[in-house]
């Protein structure tokens, strides 16, 4: 099943109050798939916060979810 990578980062903050940074594999196919979300905390580790620096990353607009 495809979603396209901003319906996953806009959905997120929402539910949480917090930008996720998203991390994706690529398959033997070629196929972006949806590895990993990361969310910042503080130094208390109680609190999501905003990233104050994103992650450097690269992948395609579309993700695929991983078949289990």
């Amino acid at each position: 099943m495809l979603q396209e990578k901003t319906q996953i980062e806009d959905a997120t903050p929402e539910a949480i109050r917090s930008t996720p940074w998203i991390e994706c594999n690529t398959d033997t196919s070629g196929n972006n798939q949806l590895n990993q979300i990361y969310l910042c905390v503080d130094t208390t580790g109680k609190n999501l916060i905003e990233f104050p620096v994103f992650p450097k990353g690269k992948f395609g607009s579309e993700i695929e979810f991983m078949k289990a």
